[in-house]
């Protein structure tokens, strides 16, 4: 067993209870920017999605455990890492339910929830932890999903499965697959000018999970073909140029899953790999995280429908705003610069999730409690029978 430990993580790193409690220094540093001689003397390097982590970076360090708070891991070499001898351990599925949020809340803003809610169908690609409860969110709320994933080997009781090109053609597509190269079903570039036949005019498009997983040459010919757009993942991200942004319904800069209890969970669920792998005594973990904040009861107002009660509880807008206004004011680069983007990110006002919560019912329909049975949150008063 060991003592406290030498920390270097990603800024955008929520540093928890937990955290603290297993270290004697944590230094934060932008992703993008951490270097070998940041990580000299350091135990333990925690990232997000836009650090590269091999060899080059961690030679002659002291580092013994690498952690990312992400479910990818398309940016980390993890044969490098066990060949030095260093541990390593990712995050699935702790921001899942944000990213589902985030989806169901962007229906709500391009007006189709209330379709999809009445029966409509919803292609999801990709069936890892966000897929899979995107799905049977959809489901409980009343929606219809058919589903596209090769490597699912086991396929979940109650989800139509069939091919790209039926997924493709629904009348909203939400894309989630995680990015890789592996023969013979990679998703790098997915969604490119080879399967743009599958789509038609109408649809709305939805990408909040990899930028590579369709190219930006497909996005303008879906833009042309009429196909609405809404992008929290970008095909150049860090940078996003200005004609693509204006042709977006809705744009984010990657902040899908940027809840507090993800960002937390995520930060917790490596403290907890940390002491799996010994690097610390688990006599010095002091977790105290009870997300008591998250559970407050607030107060919805003017929510008559569901689109209405999603809105009023997550103003996506504002994200919108936000990353347009960084746009305009971006004066050596046409569209988003990334030094406004990774701002964005690292400056975000986390947003609570429903999930979880406790919500004032007072003066809201009494189908209601439909809505917090599909979406796992709680009612603190009584509801009023219209």
């Amino acid at each position: 067993m060991n003592g406290p430990l030498r920390i270097v993580c990603d800024e955008n790193l929520c540093i928890t209870p937990a955290l603290e409690a297993i270290a004697c220094s944590i230094t934060r540093r932008p992703g993008r920017g951490i270097t070998q001689s940041d990580l000299t003397s350091a135990d333990v390097l925690l990232v997000r999605s836009v650090t590269k982590v091999d060899k080059s970076l961690l030679i002659n360090s002291a580092v013994r455990f690498v952690g990312t708070a992400t479910a990818g891991t398309e940016h980390i070499d993890i044969a490098a890492l066990a060949s030095m001898g260093v541990s390593f351990a990712a995050a699935p599925g702790v921001n899942a339910n944000a990213v589902v949020e985030y989806v169901l809340t962007a229906l709500a803003f391009s007006g189709r929830l209330e379709a999809v809610v009445a029966g409509g169908c919803v292609g999801v690609v990709g069936l890892g932890y966000v897929g899979r409860l995107l799905c049977r969110r959809i489901q409980a709320l009343g929606g219809r999903v058919v589903a596209f994933d090769p490597l699912v080997t086991k396929w979940p009781s109650g989800i139509t499965r069939t091919s790209l090109v039926e997924v493709l053609s629904q009348p909203v597509v939400s894309l989630h697959a995680a990015l890789h190269d592996s023969i013979p079903h990679g998703s790098h570039h997915l969604i490119s000018a080879a399967n743009l036949s599958s789509f038609s005019a109408g649809q709305l498009l939805i990408n909040a999970g990899r930028g590579g997983l369709i190219t930006r040459d497909a996005l303008v010919a879906l833009h042309k073909k009429g196909i609405t757009l809404v992008l929290d993942t970008w095909p150049n991200e860090p940078c996003i140029d200005a004609e693509l942004l204006s042709m977006t319904l809705l744009a984010t800069p990657h902040i899908a899953g940027y809840s507090f209890e993800a960002k937390a969970l995520a930060t917790d669920s490596l403290v907890g790999a940390i002491i799996d792998n010994k690097l610390v005594d688990s006599s010095s973990l002091q977790q105290d995280v009870n997300r008591s904040s998250a559970l407050e009861a607030r107060e919805v107002v003017n929510a008559r429908d569901l689109s209405g009660f999603l809105l009023a509880t997550y103003a996506i807008d504002e994200d919108d705003r936000r990353l347009r206004a960084a746009a305009a004011v971006s004066a050596d680069c046409a569209g988003v610069a990334a030094p406004s983007f990774d701002a964005l990110r690292r400056d975000y006002p986390l947003r609570h999730e429903l999930r979880g919560s406790k919500l004032s019912a007072d003066d809201l329909p009494s189908n209601v409690s439909i809505w917090a049975d599909a979406l796992d949150f709680t009612l603190t008063k009584e509801i009023r029978n219209e």
